[in-house]
């Protein structure tokens, strides 16, 4: 087909609400556009595409035995509450109700389903080994779509379910799919890794992602050069080379700091190293307050607070909760007085003398120590 017959707008300019340049050149070239926060539609050119790269997933699926399958989009809840995921999974899953008043879900990822088509024809031990897989949409009601096509809310899976006799049968269908993935990303050309992950929602004792290396993506990974470990930062152990200092502890001290609310600020106002510093962010956790301390310098990772937890979902609480819960404005909370549960990351259980907020608004304790306030 000639350009010219081809839908899609195409521009020339950068669309200001684009974060990463892939997708400014997806927009900018027709091959997409934004229906609603984290769901687009696409044009032929991307359509075709993603046929390609359907057809080699289908090729080699094929050669290990894979039934291909379609399940539906949309789902009675009856099946997942008989999982038991109806009630453990968080928000992610769309609830919704039909006109007759059933309850049901939109499809953000298919195990009960496989198992409702299967086990009528399962009850023979004879009908073991098998394996079923589909390229299907899935609804997955992300809090936070970002970066176009990295993280949305509407997206295109392929997912594979094997049925075994046995834990060794099993292992075999795992290397059996590992192998198949090996071909499918060779065959498309792509820089990848394969890290240790999360098993997430769908449980189990192992989870390995075939990540593509790119500058722009949704996760972090850590691999090392000299040996063969490679992981998602999700799950990968922080192992600090400090160890517990020698130095004196010192009674905690209430200092004025006015202004100075930010890690930054802070450190500037009271001549302190950013590394002394201790922030205090509090989290709502299922429902429930938590206070995650790290050093100031760090980032909380989410997916090891939930995993710790066990827990489904956690969102930074709202100004007003923090407010109310310190008696502080944000920027002044720290752990000391602090009526919530409080977890601490293991470096700061080796930090002496640290800083940390007074919850009490342009106030900060100097010389802080974790036998100065207790912690899960």
């Amino acid at each position: 087909m000639k350009l010219e017959k081809l839908g899609g707008d195409r521009f020339k300019e950068r669309p200001a609400d684009c974060q990463v340049d892939s997708h400014a050149l997806m927009i900018r070239g027709g091959y997409m556009k934004n229906v609603a926060n984290g769901i687009y539609s696409s044009y032929m050119p991307l359509k075709r595409i993603t046929r390609k790269i359907e057809q080699i997933i289908r090729e080699e699926m094929d050669a290990i035995d894979g039934q291909e399958v379609q399940f539906p989009v949309v789902m009675p809840a009856s099946l997942w509450q008989e999982s038991g995921r109806y009630d453990s999974i968080g928000k992610e899953l769309l609830r919704f109700t039909d006109r007759n008043g059933a309850q049901m879900v939109l499809g953000m990822t298919h195990e009960e389903a496989a198992v409702q088509l299967v086990r009528e024809y399962g009850q023979s031990y004879a009908k073991y080994p098998f394996m079923i897989y589909q390229i299907q949409t899935k609804f997955r009601d992300e809090a936070r779509p970002r970066a176009g096509l990295i993280r949305v809310r509407e997206f295109t899976m392929k997912d594979a379910y094997s049925f075994d006799k046995d834990e060794l049968g099993l292992d075999m269908s795992y290397n059996n799919m590992f192998n198949a993935y090996k071909k499918i990303f060779a065959r498309l050309g792509i820089n990848y890794r394969v890290v240790k992950a999360s098993t997430g929602s769908m449980g189990g004792i192992l989870s390995e992602e075939f990540q593509a290396i790119t500058d722009i993506g949704e996760d972090t990974l850590v691999f090392c050069e000299a040996c063969e470990y490679a992981s998602n930062l999700e799950v990968c152990e922080s192992i600090s080379d400090e160890k517990e200092s020698s130095e004196k502890k010192l009674e905690k001290d209430l200092v004025e700091t006015k202004d100075a609310k930010t890690i930054e600020e802070v450190s500037e106002f009271l001549n302190e190293a950013k590394s002394k510093l201790v922030k205090t962010l509090i989290y709502k956790i299922d429902n429930k307050f938590y206070a995650l301390l790290v050093k100031g310098d760090s980032i909380v990772n989410e997916t090891k607070v939930l995993n710790l937890l066990n827990a489904k979902e956690m969102f930074l609480a709202s100004s007003a909760d923090v407010k109310r819960l310190s008696k502080a404005e944000p920027g002044f909370v720290g752990p000391i007085g602090l009526g919530i549960p409080i977890i601490i990351d293991n470096e700061v259980s080796l930090m002496v003398n640290f800083v940390v907020g007074a919850n009490k608004t342009n106030y900060h304790y100097k010389n802080v120590n974790i036998d100065d306030f207790k912690y899960e």
